[in-house]
């Protein structure tokens, strides 16, 4: 810690804040204060800093802050004197602009010899403002850079914050800050729980912040250290009834509703276990933000935890209010599923021809039909039912229009199942529906069967060549559409499932079955070319060099397939002992080609003399004659393994010959052997954009 300095605390306290972005905030609060303050010279890079966030409160703690910022020595050369005033010496417009810029009158401006001859001259000390003075501006600067969409007012208060602000607290080591932000004058006082603690708390000093919360305050201010407890809770509150669903962002959202969890056990009635899991989950979870408890083999158990944000004399009470509250969700829910199956699947796809997918490009039905002629088409290459792909396609999105989906948006998929199953559809066929959406996420399955495979291929396809056939494509960071994740979806299963597939003669199919619907008549090539241009997204995620992914991306531009096996080719190329030395010769060689005319080189014929040109030539003879059938094979590891031998060969004519030689003919026939070289590892990719 440097001389002079202390631990600082500020908290900022509010009426509740949103949950599902609190973690965020409390982030991005802490470093957009700690970055204030390293920006004022009041605090060193390698500071430590701590979050603490609760519903009501954001804080922050920062290590060794200086009380004051250090004094900055100013000194500024001006114009040329002879510049700068008049022949009676008067300052002139150059003269009074430069005292101005300073905000200095002229008369404090001394002179100094330079190389341009006396020129005005200022030198003084500027001195540094105290953290009392700096820190509001600094906590104001953090709230208002927040991400947050949208600000609100309160009262007759001028500033704006996500919730209205209540309290300010800034503790300097034990010191309290005299300084006003948000419209509120400072202290040394917090607030503990609503409940268990509802008199102000003198915070001493701005270590014990924490365990004065905790201690007297019932509030565990530490974002991670409640997460911490609200799943010790759960598991301890569904122990010998199953185990707890833990969702994560779950676990996250009622981390920031409580500030003391209490877990605690409550059950509903066991006929609600004829209603798919997943509904009663997705009420459990959504509405009420409890925890389902499920049995050994996976089941729900007809138990579920809340947390309590207060330990209640009578938990009984708590409980049995909340098992009252979640008996009509569950009604509801009983009563959505019955009547959806009594509907059925084409009565929904009905419901379809209304439902708007996007403006220019038709209902959700249209989209549908158009699904199931492109999953038709790929039920050939994945070696799947066309009939069957081309009906899970046109019922894909059939649930959309269901009470079930409307009510639980996260169900769409998994209630087509349900509804295709109650229907006698086979599980291939209703898996589909479900499955169709995936991958959703990065890391997420893909479909395990042909047919969901197919019919998730197809929609994604369809998305992707609509949205480029009206001129709608991601731009920049935004994506409302999601077609960067489409496109990554479309690379998994393609490369996953061995598709041998052209993905611009498939858009172009894609683009066929909008008919006159796409203003971008070349739409089926950006769409093609957009996915083709995610593989170094895909491939970063994975860990691969991207120096490998652009190798690959100069030769292979439309089969993520056949992109795939060249990629991994060459990735195993750059473990072979030839490939460093390979690598600098194809360097060499696209450098000496780079500005020669290849039609004139490839037709070029020459004597050979040297002898490192005959044997180069001969090797060169023998790949291009034996390297065919193993790339038809799409063997590409194989083929560069073959094409590391020519190693030597090419060491030596490099060693020996000039390539540049000063009789053309010999020249030309020379770098006929370059290119030659060159395109045989073209034929599997460009190694000469792979860094050592």
């Amino acid at each position: 810690m440097r001389e002079n300095s202390q631990d600082l605390l500020v908290e900022v306290g509010s009426e509740e804040l949103p949950p599902k972005s609190l973690k965020s905030l409390s982030e991005a609060f802490t470093e957009l204060v700690f970055k204030g303050l390293l920006d004022a010279g009041l605090v060193e890079a390698s500071g430590r800093r701590q979050s603490f966030a609760t519903p009501r409160r954001l804080a922050v703690w920062v290590e060794g802050v200086r009380e004051c910022q250090e004094d900055k020595e100013i000194e500024r050369v001006g114009p040329p004197l002879k510049a700068a005033v008049d022949g009676e010496g008067k300052p002139n417009k150059v003269g009074l602009g430069f005292a101005r810029s300073l905000q200095v009158a002229f008369e404090k401006l001394d002179r100094k010899e330079t190389s341009r001859g006396p020129c005005l001259y200022y030198k003084s000390t500027k001195k540094g403002h105290a953290l009392e003075e700096l820190l509001g501006g600094i906590i104001e600067a953090a709230l208002l850079k927040l991400p947050i969409k949208k600000h609100m007012r309160w009262g007759d208060k001028k500033e704006s914050f996500v919730r209205p602000v209540k309290w300010l607290l800034t503790l300097w080591g034990e010191r309290p800050l005299e300084i006003e932000a948000m419209g509120l004058k400072s202290s040394s006082f917090t607030y503990g729980h609503r409940f268990h603690a509802k008199e102000p708390l003198a915070v001493t000093a701005a270590k014990d912040y924490e365990e004065i919360l905790e201690t007297k305050g019932r509030v565990i201010p530490c974002f991670a250290k409640r997460t911490q407890k609200v799943l010790a809770q759960v598991k301890k509150a569904s122990e010998g009834k199953g185990a707890a669903d833990i969702d994560e962002s779950l676990l996250e959202e009622v981390s920031a509703l409580v500030e003391w969890p209490v877990g605690l056990l409550g059950r509903f009635d066991e006929s609600f276990l004829s209603v798919p899991a997943e509904c009663l989950m997705s009420s459990m979870k959504e509405h009420q933000k409890y925890f389902p408890v499920l049995k050994e083999d996976g089941s729900l158990a007809p138990y579920f935890v809340l947390l309590a944000n207060i330990e209640s004399s009578d938990p009984e009470v708590i409980i049995e209010g909340n098992e009252k509250v979640i008996t009509p969700r569950l009604k509801d829910a009983a009563f959505f599923f019955d009547n959806d199956k009594k509907r059925g699947l084409s009565y929904f796809n009905e419901q379809l021809k209304k439902a708007v997918f996007q403006k220019e490009l038709g209902t959700i039905y249209e989209k549908a039909v158009r699904v199931s002629k492109l999953a038709a088409l790929l039920a050939g290459p994945l070696g799947g039912d066309k009939e069957q792909c081309a009906k899970a396609g046109l019922f894909c999105k059939a649930d959309l229009a269901s009470d079930m989906v409307f009510e639980f948006t996260d169900l769409q998929g998994t209630m087509g199942r349900y509804y295709a199953l109650h229907e006698g559809f086979d599980e291939d066929f209703a898996l589909a529906l479900k499955e169709h959406y995936k991958p959703e996420f990065s890391g997420d399955t893909l479909p395990s069967g042909k047919t969901g495979a197919s019919v998730a291929l197809a929609d994604k396809i369809d998305t992707i060549c609509g949205l480029f056939g009206i001129g709608k494509p991601p731009t920049g960071s935004k994506d409302p559409y999601s077609l960067r994740r489409a496109a990554i979806g479309v690379l998994r299963i393609v490369v996953e499932k061995n598709l041998d597939l052209n993905l611009t003669e498939v858009f172009k199919e894609a683009g066929f079955l909008y008919g006159d619907k796409l203003t971008n008549k070349k739409a089926y090539q950006d769409a093609a070319d957009f996915v083709m241009s995610r593989f170094p997204a895909k491939y970063k995620e994975e860990g691969v060099r991207q120096d490998s992914v652009a190798a690959v991306s100069a030769v292979c531009l439309d089969s993520p397939f056949d992109f795939d096996r060249r990629l991994r080719a060459v990735e195993d190329f750059r473990s072979m002992p030839e490939a460093l030395s390979l690598t600098m010769a194809n360097k060499r060689v696209k450098n000496i080609l780079k500005d020669q005319d290849t039609s004139v080189i490839a037709a070029a014929k020459s004597d050979l003399n040297e002898e490192s040109e005959k044997k180069l030539a001969s090797a060169l003879s023998h790949h291009e004659s034996h390297i065919g059938p193993i790339l038809e094979k799409g063997d590409y590891t194989a083929a560069l393994k073959a094409l590391s031998s020519l190693k030597p060969t090419l060491d030596t004519f490099f060693d020996e010959v000039k390539v540049m030689a000063d009789e053309e003919k010999v020249r030309l026939g020379r770098l006929n052997l370059l290119h030659r070289l060159s395109q045989l590892f073209l034929r599997v990719a460009d190694i000469s954009r792979l860094q050592s």
